[in-house]
């Protein structure tokens, strides 16, 4: 292999690349990447390979290897067993006194400082850095968190930060990275700093080895480089990339067990880039190979120094290194153009099933038969729940879970490639367009005035009114988290108008003072496309959710006119066509951001009350929900949160201090009000006692209830939470068909105050309160309608067991579960004999996956066999529009 160093530019000091550098070389020729005098660093974390080993800390063939001591420096100790599982509760980051925060004024000795005055600087000429000593932690809470929870960045809320010693990593023939003569002064010296949020984990990514996706030119690169694989783990932060080297003592069980996967898995890509065909015996001589190359001998010093001792047999057969590697290999091989089904140690390390790999013939003696047995698929046990706990089928995933999965699982995981949607052209640049000429709009024009409000303005000859629903150009979004959501490919509409802009109704107009100058602003009522609410892309691609909220917004970003068609509750929703340059749009619900909720929208009457002293309805709905929150007395009762409460009614309360557990149930006798005090008097209820051990008998009724002798008076509103419905029940079948229904409860005996057992009560013991119970039946009834008019959600249920969940929903009248997938024959008997009407998938739910997504592109696969019978031929998935949900339960 060839060793490179760069040229010394004048100064024996060492030269820290910075990230763009790479970008240049790669278009120049191959020659010339290693000739180029001009600083060289990575565009991406891979692109250390270039010169992570021009030199090596092993002694060349003549001296005698020095295994390195265990010094205070070593993070654990050696022979320590302190796992992630060991530590009880959270650990609290605590941040040094000494150190200083990161930010574009941090110079660290021996580092290219950056020319801002470069015209070809860019936000990519960011250093290299290496990070020792260092933690991680959740920047909100400040605990310690494992290495392996970077994997999901951007897939969250969370924001993750480190702290540690930072030195320059340095481009030359000296590898600092392994210098285990680094002394804890040396290390003492170092600047401690507390980097900026994380915005990058970078771990093999050997694909993107240039910045450039000319794969010939990549796979040259790797030719002239010393180390074919990077095993390095790398953070970036916005003002440099860090390598990450030796954690604290107290961060090392967060690490070090993704260390040791970690290294295994490029231990073993080294042994096959070198030798595919490598038996297993000679990838367990390279763990601790002092007299193997250069990079082998690399890997023994780096075990050397983290763990204090080599790694082991123990640490590659732990069944989590195993999933680790299994679930990277494939894909990283495939970077090389290496065939996975003929790797030697897929089937012989992983036992993978490569059944139309190569025959491999032995190079050194038989392995014991416990490692080297593969998998048959042909397989016939006769007991068939055992025969489906083996793994014989790809795990078939959809492309985010496989993102942030990938590394979890001890198979590869293989998803379908759904193809991003594309913008309309046309509409991209009449959006290009309207932005330029809205920026400097010719002319404006107020129109009738109303007060210190206008109810219309010209803008370029288009007159727009109060009323009017617009698109508008969007400015920079408050809601970061909202932001990056709406960005992502699940968040993209077949609608491009959806994709790019927002919707609002235009409230009225007015003029704003602004440094000295006249803006012309219109109030407008925001809307929210489908896509961009938890639907994503399940969405209609016309759908918008009325939001409750509202804003002032200059009159020159509207964009153009829409149409919105605000849909009542028994209006049906069109089919979606998919235009994407739709213009017509509609709203049957309103959507709360916060609780990520649908509610019905106000109804026409409501809307006029909102309407009648606002022009908005955001600020009318913001209103009224002040309102709500007040206690406000009637001739029979009082209302609070739109519930009207009324002698004789059944509420739910709160116990005070208790946070968990059912709440109370209790009948209101009486009301008082005297000036601002408020009680209620009330009759308690109890709940049956939950046995200690119900065998044998009758299950636990949470439906039942004891009425009580026990009143009490509540002077604190905030403890009632609601009502609830109490019947005196007696008859079976009455009682099944009453609880159906949320909120119902059934009483027949009262606890006796004096012995304390339950006896009968009295015919019409309970009395109700007629007004409630009349607004009650007319509710049932109007979702009764509902359902004939729409029928019940049709679901999907994943994992279904013998259908707990899907019974449960069922019950509910609104669901419908008309399909079930289950691997277990029996469980899937079960559930088909429980729920005849539904088709039930006895078969794994990858190659359902796989068959449904090939079907879907119009492709015609082989029907599957049922796994209750192997025989029978399962019908097709059911295709886009028959499933309305899908559950799932474990």
């Amino acid at each position: 292999m060839i060793g490179l160093s760069p040229p010394q530019l004048g100064s024996n000091l060492p030269i820290s690349p910075t990230v763009s550098d790479f970008e240049d070389a790669s278009r120049h020729d191959i020659r010339d990447v290693f000739k180029a005098q001009y600083l060289r660093a990575s565009p991406t974390v891979s692109d250390f390979m270039v010169n992570d080993t021009s030199a090596t800390l092993a002694p060349s063939d003549d001296e005698t290897m020095s295994w390195p001591s265990k010094t205070s420096r070593l993070p654990i100790a050696s022979g320590s067993n302190v796992t992630l599982e060991d530590i009880e509760g959270p650990v609290l980051y605590e941040a040094p006194v000494d150190a200083i925060p990161e930010d574009d004024n941090l110079l660290i000795p021996g580092e290219t400082s950056l020319d801002p005055l470069e015209n070809s600087a860019s936000q990519d000429d960011v250093p290299v850095r290496v990070l020792d000593d260092f933690s991680i932690f959740d920047m909100s809470s400040n605990e310690l968190v494992p290495i392996a929870g970077l994997l999901g960045l951007g897939y969250g809320s969370r924001k993750f930060g480190a702290s540690g010693s930072v030195r320059a990593w340095i481009d030359q023939d000296q590898d600092e990275l392994g210098d285990d003569d680094e002394s804890d002064e040396d290390l003492e010296n170092l600047e401690r700093v507390k980097l900026s949020t994380i915005l990058e984990f970078d771990i093999h990514s050997i694909s993107e080895a240039t910045g450039n996706p000319d794969r010939f030119l990549a796979l040259l690169i790797k030719i002239f480089v010393s180390n074919l694989n990077d095993s390095k783990i790398y953070i970036r932060t916005k003002y440099a990339w860090y390598i990450l080297h030796m954690p604290t003592e107290e961060y090392g069980p967060f690490f070090i067990s993704f260390w040791i996967k970690h290294r295994v898995l490029h231990i073993l890509l080294n042994t096959v880039i070198r030798d595919r065909h490598a038996s297993y015996e000679e990838f367990l001589e390279t763990l601790s190979d002092v007299e193997g190359d250069s990079s082998a001998r690399e890997e023994v010093l780096a075990s050397l120094q983290m763990l204090g001792r080599v790694l082991t047999e123990a640490d590659i057969q732990s069944e989590d290194v195993k999933a680790y590697v299994a679930a990277n290999l494939p894909e990283m091989c495939d970077d090389y153009d290496i065939p996975i089904n003929s790797v030697r140690l897929a089937s012989e390390y992983l036992q993978l099933d490569l059944s139309d790999g190569e025959d491999f013939e032995p190079k050194s003696k038989s392995l014991p038969k416990s490692r080297s047995k593969r998998i048959s698929t042909k397989s016939t046990l006769s007991d068939k729940e055992m025969e489906v706990l083996k793994h014989r089928n790809t795990t078939y995933v959809t492309p985010i879970v496989s993102q942030i999965m990938k590394n979890l699982f001890s198979v590869p995981l293989h998803f379908a490639e759904i193809p991003r949607i594309e913008d309309d052209p046309d509409v991209i640049t009449e959006i290009d367009n309207v932005k330029t000429h809205h920026s400097d709009p010719t002319s404006m024009k107020w129109g009738q005035a109303e007060g210190n409000l206008y109810t219309s303005l010209n803008m370029d000859g288009v007159e727009y009114h109060a009323g009017d629903d617009v698109m508008v150009v969007p400015g920079d979004d408050e809601d970061q988290k909202r932001a990056l959501i709406s960005e992502t490919d699940a968040s993209q509409s077949p609608n491009s108008y959806a994709n790019h802009l927002w919707f609002c109704k235009i409230c009225y107009f007015f003029e704003k003072n602004v440094n000295g100058k006249k803006v012309k602003m219109f109030h407008g009522q925001w809307f929210i496309h489908g896509s961009k609410t938890i639907l994503q892309e399940t969405a209609h691609s016309k759908s918008l959710f009325l939001l409750n909220t509202c804003e002032d917004n200059p009159a020159a970003s509207i964009f153009k006119k829409c149409n919105i068609t605000m849909m009542g509750a028994g209006d049906v929703e069109q089919p979606d066509d998919g235009q994407p340059h739709a213009n017509d749009f509609h709203c049957a619900l309103a959507y709360d951001e916060k609780e990520a909720s649908f509610t019905d929208l106000p109804s026409e009457e409501e809307m006029t009350k909102l309407l009648e002293h606002d022009t908005c309805i955001a600020c009318a709905l913001r209103k009224r929900g002040e309102q709500l929150d007040e206690l406000v007395m009637t001739s029979d009762g009082y209302s609070r949160h739109g519930i009207h409460y009324h002698p004789n009614d059944f509420i739910y309360i709160r116990s005070r201090g208790r946070t968990t557990g059912l709440l109370d149930i209790a009948q209101i006798v009486m009301m008082e009000v005297e000036g601002r005090n408020f009680q209620l008097t009330v009759q308690m209820f109890e709940r049956p006692s939950k046995p200690q051990n119900s065998k044998g008998g009758l299950p636990w009724d949470d439906r039942r209830l004891y009425l009580t002798d026990n009143e009490q008076i509540i002077y604190d509103i905030d403890l009632v939470d609601g009502m609830c419905f109490v019947r005196q029940l007696t008859d079976a079948d009455e009682i099944d068909e009453w609880v159906t229904q949320d909120d119902h409860f059934y009483v027949n005996q009262i606890i006796d105050g004096r012995t304390g057992k339950p006896r009968d009560l009295d015919n019409r013991a309970v009395r109700k309160c007629d007004t409630c119970w009349r607004e009650r039946r007319r509710k049932q009834e109007e979702q009764q309608k509902l359902l004939m008019r729409n029928g019940p959600i049709r679901c999907l249920e994943l994992f279904s067991g013998a259908g707990g969940l899907g019974t449960g929903l069922d019950l509910s009248g609104f669901v419908e579960t008309k399909y079930a997938v289950e691997f277990s024959p029996s469980a899937a008997a079960t559930y088909a004999k429980n729920h005849p009407n539904a088709t039930v998938y006895c078969q794994d739910s990858n190659k359902l996956l796989q068959q449904a997504y090939e079907t879907g592109k119009g492709e015609t696969p082989e029907p599957l066999l049922s796994g209750m019978d192997g025989k029978t031929r399962l019908p097709p998935m059911p295709r886009r529009g028959d499933v309305d949900m899908i559950s799932g339960g474990m």
